[in-house]
């Protein structure tokens, strides 16, 4: 029998940008040999920022805990019995819910002709 090694890293990673309020979206290639994958939510690009977010079979994740506002960078390893190296990054972020913040007179008022 063959001695197993590590997966190869997932060659494509997308994190959303700002398309949801209350999620960012990650989805990743799936990597022949792996059984599972671990995601990381990093605060730079720097690999020792990473914080592990997901681990399972799966090819997507929803990071609902990350800040509003804040661009962080995400990582995927593959693994079975060994992990791969990280992946490439990805930034991503959560972007605020402004249609509720104003009162809707308020653009109205801004429609007003002036005398």
């Amino acid at each position: 029998p063959g001695v197993e090694s590590a997966p190869a890293a997932p060659a494509f990673i997308s994190a959303s940008d700002g398309n949801y309020t209350e999620k960012i979206t990650l989805n990743w290639g799936s990597v022949s040999g792996a059984t599972r994958y671990t995601a990381f939510r990093c605060t730079t690009t720097a690999t020792n920022t990473c914080s592990e977010i997901y681990s399972g079979s799966g090819t997507h994740y929803d990071d609902t805990t990350a800040a509003l506002e804040t661009t962080y960078y995400y990582r995927v390893q593959a693994c079975n019995t060994y992990c791969s190296g990280y992946s490439n990054y990805d930034p991503g972020y959560r972007t605020v819910d402004v249609s509720n913040i104003f009162p809707l007179s308020i653009p109205l008022l801004l429609l007003k002709e002036v005398d």
